[in-house]
């Protein structure tokens, strides 16, 4: 039970299945035909059996006795068209070098031109390595992919809300440079503070600013205000040296913008409304 199903039958499924860019590696494909044929057995496996075979996802937690029935019965039916067809792509491939090489046990010869076994696994090794940047460029294809059509959705939604916005005119509030002192910062605060049209006019240029991630708008937002030499000087919940940055208006505009432009997240987004590096 140990030996043979627990120890080398597990290990064969785990290592077909799991394993990635291993020559003994299933693809994807061959995975999904054998757990289409096991659930095509489920039904017809007889009571004879203490279990019902189960798809290879669950592969981790089978029990000895389905490794058995897997090993005994079922598998014989489950990986005859998969081994064999791996089996007869070997047996083509070596039958095509035999035809055009002449084995020999320290080279291989093609005319004039000697290849070395060491040649062969080289070319074997650069080809594997070759299918792994492929398989990477493809993975961060995909991955730039997502981000770009996520980006293009938030553009989308800034056009519909500044074509709804649009009749409303609203003057520049943002310095031009972020400020790099505290008391600069202390007197923008301030005339946001005691000015309503100040703070709706900031409101309104920072839903112009064009970003698809909650984190990134945030941390532009900012540095368009301060630099962080300034923002070191403050902190959410404020301390004996340091200005509470919750209490500030400037926050309160950040955070009215936040919940404008990102509707569908928690409300309880208070800390990432902090400035931050």
């Amino acid at each position: 039970m140990h030996v043979v199903c627990l120890g080398v039958m597990k290990t064969l499924l785990v290592g077909w299945v799991k394993q990635r860019n291993e020559p003994y590696s299933l693809k994807s494909a061959q995975i999904d035909a054998l757990n289409s044929k096991i659930l095509f057995l489920s039904n017809k496996v007889p009571r004879e059996f203490a279990r019902r075979p189960r798809t290879l996802k669950e592969i981790e937690r089978f029990k000895a006795t389905e490794l058995m029935q897997f090993l005994l019965y079922t598998g014989v039916f489950l990986l005859a068209d998969i081994l064999d067809a791996e089996r007869d792509r070997f047996e083509h491939s070596v039958d095509e070098i035999s035809k055009k090489m002449d084995f020999n046990s320290t080279f291989l010869s093609t005319g004039d031109n000697q290849v070395t076994k060491q040649d062969l696994d080289n070319l074997n090794r650069n080809i594997n390595a070759l299918d792994k940047n492929i398989d990477e460029w493809r993975t961060n294809l995909s991955k730039e992919n997502q981000s770009t059509q996520k980006l293009l959705k938030r553009v989308l939604e800034e056009v519909k809300l500044g074509a709804s916005s649009a009749t409303v005119k609203r003057k520049k509030i943002l310095p031009q440079k972020p400020f790099s002192e505290v008391h600069e910062f202390s007197e923008f605060e301030a005339k946001i503070q005691s000015s309503e049209n100040k703070y709706n006019d900031l409101v309104a240029e920072l839903q112009t600013i064009i970003c698809a991630s909650t984190t990134k708008f945030i941390k532009m937002a900012w540095r368009k205000i301060i630099t962080d030499n300034v923002a070191q000087s403050y902190s959410w919940q404020g301390t004996k040296t340091k200005t509470p940055a919750r209490a500030l208006s400037v926050t309160g505009a950040l955070k009215q913008t936040f919940c404008l432009k990102f509707p569908n997240v928690a409300n309880d987004s208070d800390n990432q409304l902090l400035p931050t590096r």
